[in-house]
């Protein structure tokens, strides 16, 4: 099935690209699948390798969902698998800490079990079930790991009824520290460098950006809808002053940062001058006019005045060089 899908998919695009499919090197791959494919099922008796064709339907397959990654789902994949690759020298270098630590409080503990555990006045039975957690420096060290990150009690509780209560001290402070303080600290860690990858995707920034932009137009059009109440697509003057008397109206337009403190102005800023703003009108300059002021609208605003005061300067020179303005009179 998957060979006859190919094959088709591949003559349509031969058919309707002529020449200029085969200048793609990887569309030569695609044709050479396919050929392959169809070999296989002509010719049974040719010896081809079906994990070798297999393979090569999963290059196709894989190919067709580049397709996909425009979808919310599959940018989550690919934040998600980018924040991995990036968590690499992160993860060695917790590794790294871990398992210091841990090899530290496996030699320290090994070496205080050791004279008990060569005592012959203790029970035999009570050394082999401590030599079987801190016998070894191994056996410790996945001794200190279950403490830290598994069932830490039983290999606690050993210490504590048959050597000494104190050990209780030493793992409630073992676990304190080191598995709330330093472990915390490794998570916000990754979490830290999960954000930084996640504000330096560029691809990520733009899904996002676009989809921002959907949503804010998707709202806008429903907010136009619901002001325009005649339904021509065109909203007047007076339907656009009926929002002050909907405090519903007022909250929506507030939530999408829309200033109806000054409706008159605004509509005056959105009119091209036919009294009646469309759907377009509205989309446009709404984007404008939404928020505070942004800093190149402050920057163009600043620009535009000290043309202004430019001007004047000069209206005020050639007041004060020429002493004489000639006036023509009227006739």
């Amino acid at each position: 099935v998957f060979t006859i899908v190919f094959a088709v998919d591949v003559s349509i695009r031969i058919i309707f690209c002529g020449c200029d499919f085969w200048k793609q090197s990887l569309n030569i791959v695609d044709f050479l699948i396919v050929v392959i494919g169809l070999a296989a099922l002509a010719a049974p008796m040719i010896n081809i390798n079906a994990s070798f064709i297999r393979m090569l339907r999963l290059v196709k397959v894989g190919r067709g969902l580049r397709a996909l990654q425009n979808s919310p789902a599959v940018q989550s994949l690919q934040l998600l698998l980018k924040c991995i690759a990036a968590s690499l020298h992160t993860l060695a270098w917790s590794l790294c800490v871990l398992v210091g630590i841990q090899c530290i409080a496996a030699m320290v503990i090994g070496v205080a079990m050791k004279d008990y555990l060569n005592d012959d006045d203790h029970d035999v039975e009570t050394r082999r079930a401590i030599f079987r957690y801190y016998g070894t420096f191994t056996k410790t060290m996945m001794t200190m790991f279950e403490i830290l990150f598994a069932n830490w009690i039983p290999a606690a509780r050993i210490l504590i009824e048959h050597v000494s209560e104190w050990w209780a001290l030493v793992f409630i402070l073992y676990r304190c520290l080191v598995g709330f303080a330093v472990l915390n600290v490794v998570n916000a860690v990754f979490v830290q460098s999960t954000m930084k990858v996640a504000q330096q995707d560029q691809e990520l920034l733009i899904a996002q950006k676009q989809r921002s932009n959907e949503a804010n137009v998707k709202n806008l059009k429903a907010l136009f809808s619901e002001i325009d109440k005649s339904g021509d697509g065109e909203l007047s003057y007076e339907e656009l002053m009926d929002v002050i008397e909907d405090p519903k109206m007022k909250l929506w337009m507030g939530a999408l940062e829309i200033d109806t403190h000054d409706l008159q102005s605004l509509f005056k800023l959105l009119d091209d001058g036919d009294g009646n703003i469309s759907t377009d009108e509205f989309l446009g300059g709404i984007g404008r006019l939404k928020g505070p002021a942004k800093a190149l609208d402050v920057a163009s605003l600043m620009v535009a005045v000290q043309r202004i005061d430019g001007k004047i300067e000069q209206l005020k020179a050639w007041e004060t060089t020429t002493p004489q303005r000639m006036v023509t009179p009227l006739r």
